[in-house]
């Protein structure tokens, strides 16, 4: 009877919930240091240029295959992420991330955003704390 009991439970456990026990995204998720460098224009010309750090986070996302990226203050990006590390940009008009985790503690992306005359790049790499 616990015999049965025990298999009854484990496969509850295993096979019950909608998320893995064995989230490969658990290791990119965490507190870390970004080093970011924004640029910005407009149709009239260059507009900003700098580079700052940022004490930010990478969260999971809605979906089974997103995080969310929190590199600057009040910016974030949620973005697929592939078991090798690799990420892009969701299906958003105007915008396109490239980038990867070099390791579990180590992320590069660049993010452009144009639109109507304007647009933003950030080029970010970041450290786990």
């Amino acid at each position: 009877m616990k015999k049965t009991f025990f298999i009854l439970l484990l496969n509850i456990l295993l096979w019950g919930c909608k998320k893995s026990l064995f989230e490969f995204r658990n290791k990119f998720i965490g507190e870390y240091d970004f080093l970011v460098h924004k640029t910005a224009w407009t149709l009239s010309g260059l507009m900003l240029d700098t580079t700052y750090t940022f004490g930010g986070r990478i969260n999971t996302g809605s979906e089974s295959d997103e995080i969310i990226i929190y590199f600057s203050e009040n910016t974030s990006i949620e973005s697929k992420i592939f078991e090798d590390g690799t990420i892009s940009a969701n299906q958003i008009p105007h915008q396109s991330l490239n980038g990867e985790f070099e390791t579990s503690k180590e992320v590069k992306f660049n993010l452009s955003d144009t639109g109507l005359g304007g647009g933003s790049n950030f080029i970010v790499s970041g450290r786990k704390r």
